[in-house]
């Protein structure tokens, strides 16, 4: 039956002054601060504070292996003379629910963006949806500063229902949405301004605006505001927030970096939001705080230390089977990081890291996990071959002490995989230059459980302690 997957593009750049590519097939797009339109990988919060202001890359051929997050279709850059014109369309199956409505159409139920096929009911959804997107992005430049104003309109073969939960009575409902926003960004001597705001059509607006200064030759900052409204809709915006979609949050991120030194780095960033509507297992308006410091010591071109602790306080419904009662409890989670990176010649370098949480919440059993790995990574052959290992041991008391960490992967792929209950997990990933203009990726991971008899449930369970996948990839390029 083939694979689950295809995707492809035909990339054409910088075909004369007023053409400066045209992409057909699948590209991905990213413009302003992300609460529109913003394909692709996209960080949260971090030790990297600048990240807070989005550099948008336009329009970009799509290469992931994430199966909804992307366009398919025709779009190009154009530029006359000050301006930058992208226009896009776009026209993707998605897969989802979809049942016959009492007035003849189609109502969708359910949108799945995970990918997965892997059962008779997820297999029914498979491109079960139509979805078309079409817009445009008109971008003027003019000295430092930068305006942009985007449109997008996305429309579906059926009429999306939203939940009956509480939490969901200002989701998306209907079979189109249009969307209006304005960016910007302009630098003045030491300062970098920028921001956006957007509208959703029939729904609520979404702003956010910050400021990058450097204080001082050794010391920099960063505040940055953000109001998601309730009834913000939206399907592809990805910005700042503590949230996992841009709507329902109000806040304020600032930070701090400061360089004693060219081999002391002390960060640090203290976020306060506000979420002023009712989201899962929160039955009342909640709020709380995200705070991280770091403190790094470096060797010029070697290895560093890096000691970084993190807490962030949310809030719950006091007790997970209650339903709209206002009765919220502190969530507490505090989070130790211990790391040490160095390479040791051109052929070989190291990480590791040493990690533990805690998890505390009125009238549950407090939670702790660690984790603790090694990498290895390896360059041999002149360059031609190139490999890295991972070994790591997790102990956690369960999902609500759970780690995440980073993983390396095949090109245009990467992870944060969550490490809880307790085990071992390794991998080992192998680039390999077969000829000049051809690759070839490979990788294997493997988790290995203790106390376990099997993983997951339904068909997709595993009998066994043991979760293995392989990973493989060719590139030709000419």
């Amino acid at each position: 039956l083939g694979f689950d997957f295809y995707s492809g593009h035909l990339a054409v750049q910088e075909i004369n002054r007023h053409v400066k590519q045209i992409v057909v097939g699948d590209y991905a797009l990213q413009f302003g601060q992300g609460l529109i339109l913003w394909n692709g990988l996209s960080f949260g919060k971090s030790a990297w504070i600048s990240s807070a202001a989005r550099q948008g890359r336009g329009l970009v051929p799509y290469s992931s292996m994430n199966e909804s997050n992307f366009h398919r279709g025709i779009s190009g850059t154009f530029a006359l003379g000050q301006f930058e014109v992208t226009p896009f369309v776009s026209y993707n199956r998605l897969s989802g629910k979809v049942e016959p409505s009492e007035e003849g159409g189609a109502t969708i139920t359910t949108i799945n963006y995970s990918g997965l096929h892997r059962t008779p009911t997820e297999q029914s959804y498979r491109k079960a949806i139509g979805q078309l997107n079409y817009g445009t992005n008109i971008a003027y430049s003019y000295q430092r500063l930068k305006v942009g104003l985007t449109y997008l309109s996305t429309s579906f073969t059926g009429t999306v229902e939203r939940g009956t939960n509480l939490y969901q009575q200002f989701d998306f409902e209907g079979k189109s949405l249009q969307q209006l926003g304005l960016h910007y960004n302009y630098t003045y001597r030491n300062l970098y301004l920028f921001g956006e705001a957007a509208k959703s059509f029939g729904g609520g607006s979404a702003v956010n605006s910050g400021i990058l200064a450097s204080l001082h030759p050794k010391l920099s900052a960063v505040v940055h505001y953000r109001n998601y409204a309730r009834d913000y809709r939206q399907f592809y915006a990805r910005s700042l927030g503590e949230g996992s979609q841009v709507g329902n949050e109000k806040g304020v991120y600032s930070g701090l970096v400061y360089h004693p030194s060219r081999k002391i780095e002390w960060v640090a960033y203290m976020d306060v939001f506000h979420f002023p509507w009712l989201r899962y297992r929160v039955d009342a308006p909640s709020q709380g705080t995200d705070f991280l410091t770091q403190f790094t010591y470096s060797w010029y071109k070697k290895g560093a230390i890096k000691v970084r602790y993190r807490q962030r306080l949310r809030q719950e419904n006091l007790l997970p089977d209650t339903r709209h009662e206002n009765l919220l409890a502190d969530v507490v989670r505090n989070q130790l990081r211990l790391e040490f990176q160095y390479k040791w010649s051109d052929t070989w370098s190291t990480r590791s890291r040493l990690e533990g949480s805690r998890y505390d919440k009125e009238q549950e059993e407090n939670a702790r996990g660690w984790l603790i790995y090694q990498d290895v990574a390896w360059r041999g052959l002149r360059g031609k071959v190139q490999s890295n290992v991972r070994m790591a041991f997790f102990d956690t008391q369960g999902y609500n002490a759970r780690i995440y960490a980073y993983e390396s992967n095949v090109l245009y792929a990467s992870g944060f995989p969550m490490y809880y209950d307790k085990g071992i997990r390794a991998y080992w990933n192998v680039r390999w230059r077969l000829l000049r203009k051809m690759d070839l990726w490979a990788r294997y991971a493997i988790t290995k459980y203790a106390d376990k008899e099997e993983i997951g449930s339904g068909l997709d369970r595993i009998d066994g302690d043991k979760r293995s996948d392989i990973t493989i990839q060719l590139r030709w390029q000419w």
